[in-house]
């Protein structure tokens, strides 16, 4: 497997060393050890096209809330758990809670930290859906049911 496996620095202005890297096949054929996943996230761009996105010219901060959901507990199966157990248990890189747009929770684990990059996954499907909502809400849409072609002629047939 060590040929599937490349190396890079998370970030290319950083002086830390380059973090190991897997391969497209090996993420998705599911054959990539826990420790080599969270590195290769980190580095998702290694793998895949990508480029930098701007921020807003006038970005808003996330203020923090004095509200603190850091003691969460629940149980399940009759075994206590409190948010620690979770994170711990489901391998959690990252976790951030908004209440009225404010920040009540923000942990970071698995050597990241509040400035890691890491792959969207799924979150991705929720940030589009909110950006065609806005694009619909800011008149660049018609609606839903626009075929994508009216937008990018470039894909017809």
């Amino acid at each position: 497997m060590a040929e599937n496996i490349k190396t890079s620095a998370q970030d290319q202005g950083a002086a830390s060393a380059p973090e190991p890297v897997a391969s497209a096949h090996s993420v998705y054929s599911g054959k990539v050890q826990p420790s080599l996943a969270v590195s290769t996230f980190r580095n998702i761009d290694q793998m895949f096209p990508s480029r930098v996105v701007p921020c807003a010219k006038q970005p808003v901060a996330l203020e923090k809330s004095p509200l603190r959901l850091d003691d969460v507990r629940f149980t399940s199966n009759d075994t206590p758990y409190n948010l620690n157990d979770y994170i711990t248990l489901n391998r959690v890189a990252g976790l951030l809670i908004l209440k009225d747009n404010k920040i009540v929770s923000e942990q970071y684990h698995l050597g990241n930290s509040e400035q890691t990059r890491w792959m969207s996954m799924s979150v991705a499907k929720s940030i589009s859906s909110t950006l065609v909502g806005a694009a619909i809400l800011d008149g660049h849409i018609g609606g839903i049911d626009d075929p994508l072609t009216d937008y990018l002629p470039e894909l017809k047939g």
